[in-house]
């Protein structure tokens, strides 16, 4: 996918991040993004433990494209593979925030969560992931002012999709 496609809607994805989402995960969010499950822990460990976890001999390039940022930093950065309580190593639990915030080698992954332009089979969407508290709340009753996304969305003629990780995608 060619993000340079749309570069109004990524202004916006960015800017609705910014603006909107960053200031409620940091005041009023009681989760942590920054919380990886066993099977995300996994991830971390290089090529070789991911392709145990997923049951393969070898990683297709959209697979390795598709995890690889969860694991990038931790592979480029040896000395922080160990977890704590399952917290990513880069998260200050008492400040609430990413150490790595605004380090070229945050992972791409974390950099995008939980909205981004995504592609499937071919077919480009907006993805938001409902993994994030504020996003299944705002589905359920708005808490944002997401109609600038929305709007340039419809333009480009793309979907919005709400879905969790791991979800298979209805296209």
């Amino acid at each position: 996918m060619d993000k340079e496609q749309y570069p109004l809607l990524e202004q916006a994805i960015q800017r609705f991040k910014l603006e909107q989402l960053s200031p409620y995960c940091l005041e009023r969010c009681t989760k942590t993004c920054c919380f990886f499950d066993q099977h995300f822990k996994n991830l971390f460990y290089g090529e070789e433990v991911l392709m145990a976890v997923l049951g393969v001999s070898t990683l297709t390039e959209k697979q390795r494209h598709h995890y690889s940022a969860l694991f990038a930093y931790c592979i480029t950065v040896p000395e922080v593979y160990e977890f704590a309580d399952g917290l990513c190593p880069q998260y200050d639990s008492q400040s609430r925030l990413c150490k790595i915030y605004h380090h070229p080698h945050r992972p791409k992954g974390c950099e995008s969560y939980p909205l981004r332009l995504e592609e499937e089979r071919g077919i480009t969407f907006v993805s938001l992931k409902l993994n994030c508290v504020a996003l299944e709340q705002h589905q359920q009753n708005p808490l944002f002012d997401l109609h600038e996304v929305e709007e340039l969305a419809a333009q480009y003629n793309l979907k919005m999709i709400y879905s969790k990780l791991g979800d298979k995608i209805e296209l």
